[in-house]
């Protein structure tokens, strides 16, 4: 391919603001064809909500013209927050791994998808996520118990309204200035 400059670029944050985060190859690029090789882009394991800090990976799906064959596309991702991550095995970026930020209202995240044809043409995708804040609470129990030296004693916690169960983090206060998580 003729005039072709390839940029790798990892965790960007460009000056003005607009994105925070690119990941991919990103190609500069003088036209070769009269149109594109590109007749779609689909993007396949999203979702429309999430919570603070889960992830989703993302797999780019590109449908090109007949008698074409897809190795010259190239992938690059971008977001306004969150976190991409390469997933390993996927070297050309087709697929990356998107963290939602931590956020403490509700807000909508957008990644942008480009897909190049490498010869000259780029086809923009765009996605929306809503990112649902997570909810810290606090639960006082008091109980009268008393305990003797070298006494062990289990505490256990179930709550039915926190929906990454595996990841809550519980802190006890004994309340004699001694904590445990």
């Amino acid at each position: 391919m003729k005039n072709l400059i390839k940029l790798t670029l990892f965790n960007i944050v460009l000056i003005n603001g607009l994105y925070a985060q690119c990941i991919g190859n990103d190609y500069e690029q003088n036209p070769l064809l009269s149109e594109s090789i590109i007749e779609s882009l689909s993007i396949t394991g999203t979702k429309s909500k999430m919570s603070a800090e889960e992830s989703m990976q993302l797999t780019q799906n590109v449908k090109v013209k007949e008698g074409y064959d897809d190795s010259t596309l190239f992938y690059y991702v971008c977001t306004d927050s969150g976190q991409l991550e390469m997933v390993k095995g996927s070297d050309n970026y087709k697929t990356v791994k998107y963290i939602a930020p931590d956020v403490s209202t509700n807000k909508v995240a957008k990644i942008d998808f480009k897909v190049g044809d490498g010869y000259g043409y780029t086809y923009y995708k765009r996605l929306e996520v809503e990112i649902e804040a997570v909810e810290n609470f606090t639960l006082n129990l008091q109980a009268n118990y008393t305990a003797f030296k070298n006494q062990t004693i289990k505490l256990s916690v179930f709550t039915s309204n926190i929906k990454d169960e595996d990841n809550a983090i519980y802190n006890w206060d004994f309340g004699d200035g001694l904590t445990a998580s």
